[in-house]
């Protein structure tokens, strides 16, 4: 799940959404809209699922990128539910009766851009509120897409790294109940078990006439996955994600399934 565990709850910028995600369910430029059979489909969810589960197990458990993903997975916690067509809203409400905290709604035949997916992941967070004027959303949403995101000249930041960890084999919207999270947040330890004191500046303290602001649960992940990138453990988390990746793209061809445009980057 990596920094989506603590997904924003603010939706992302951006214009229309290709596909609108409350009328009709209609396919549009950035969905495939392909006459397979009924066994077709059912070979593209079972493969769907196994490479979410790959990457969760692989890479977001493997390198402890999410600390709660590992125990969600085994014990049902966490479920990962492939497009059934329906319009996305629909099937965010479907994934409300669900027994679980968190639910994976995947795309597998979205072909359209990060950016065009975060601006109709922005769109259906948009609707969801509307229609929820009078209570909060039972859901904090968070968009995962495959496409690389463009190196920093410096480096990835911890913040600007999260597109980097959230590139899931499939374009996927990771649902986060709302009341999860505010049990995760209720659960943080008290005190200051997450401040090094050799990085206190105590002249600047005392002027100040306080402790430093203690960093939230999110920067704290985003902070704790930006090292494990950068350390020792980067080169092999790097190249589990793009094992991961080469297997989506080899089944999909073998499949049938064109490639997506993320796939094959123009040089």
């Amino acid at each position: 799940m990596s920094d989506a565990c603590l997904p924003a709850s603010e939706p992302a910028s951006g214009g229309s959404s290709p596909r609108s995600a409350t009328g009709g369910g209609k396919r549009r430029e950035h969905w495939l809209s392909l006459p397979h059979s009924a066994g077709m489909n059912a070979e593209l969810a079972d493969e769907t699922i196994r490479l979410n589960l790959r990457y969760q197990i692989e890479l977001i458990e493997a390198f402890n990128l999410c600390p709660w993903a590992k125990s969600a997975r085994q014990s049902s916690n966490a479920v990962p539910l492939v497009d059934d067509g329906r319009p996305a809203l629909d099937q965010v409400t479907s994934a409300v009766s669900r027994d679980a905290d968190v639910v994976f709604l995947i795309f597998p035949t979205y072909v359209g851009s990060r950016l065009d997916f975060d601006e109709f992941v922005a769109q259906l967070i948009a609707e969801d509120a509307r229609r929820h004027r009078e209570t909060s959303p039972p859901f904090a949403m968070a968009a995962f897409h495959p496409e690389a995101s463009l190196p920093e000249p410096n480096g990835f930041t911890p913040e600007t790294l999260i597109p980097l960890l959230r590139r899931s084999p499939d374009p996927t919207l990771q649902l986060v109940r709302l009341s999860a999270l505010e049990r995760v947040r209720k659960g943080e330890p008290a005190g200051t078990s997450f401040i090094d004191p050799s990085q206190i500046d105590f002249a600047a303290l005392l002027a100040k006439g306080g402790m430093p602001e203690r960093p939230s649960l999110r920067q704290r992940v985003a902070n704790t996955n930006h090292a494990a990138v950068n350390g020792p453990t980067g080169p092999a988390l790097l190249r589990a994600m793009t094992d991961i990746l080469e297997d989506r793209k080899q089944t999909h061809q073998r499949l049938g399934l064109p490639s997506s445009p993320w796939e094959n980057p123009a040089p």
